[in-house]
């Protein structure tokens, strides 16, 4: 499994329903990637870019996931964090969805500028 794995929410509380979930491609294969095999996955090439991120740990239900974003955010605008796209964020989980213990997961907000 590549890590992390990240699901990009296109409006602050679509979880499946409006959402992307992208898995990175290790370096070794970068430079000449496989093709998809279904029409519905493909290769996106994204630009380096930075994010407000907090971390948390647990087996996270998207109502956990839901709260610490409120709470990120919440966080952001009290200490004037400026450039924060709040109108989508992202979702990053680093273990097999079998492992229930220890795990790290996080919510991603894009900061402009």
């Amino acid at each position: 499994m590549t890590v992390p794995v990240t699901q990009h929410l296109k409006t602050p509380t679509a979880y499946a329903e409006s959402s992307d979930m992208c898995f990175y491609i290790p370096q070794k294969f970068q430079e000449n990637p496989p093709e998809p095999a279904e029409k519905e996955v493909y290769i996106e090439e994204r630009k380096t870019e930075q994010f407000l991120v907090n971390r948390f740990s647990g087996f996270a239900s998207r109502r956990d996931y839901e709260k610490v974003a409120a709470k990120l955010l919440e966080a952001a605008t009290r200490d004037a964090v400026k450039g924060v796209d709040n109108s989508t964020h992202w979702i990053a989980g680093y273990q097999s969805p079998w492992k229930l213990f220890s795990r790290r997961n996080e919510v991603w907000f894009r900061v402009e500028g």
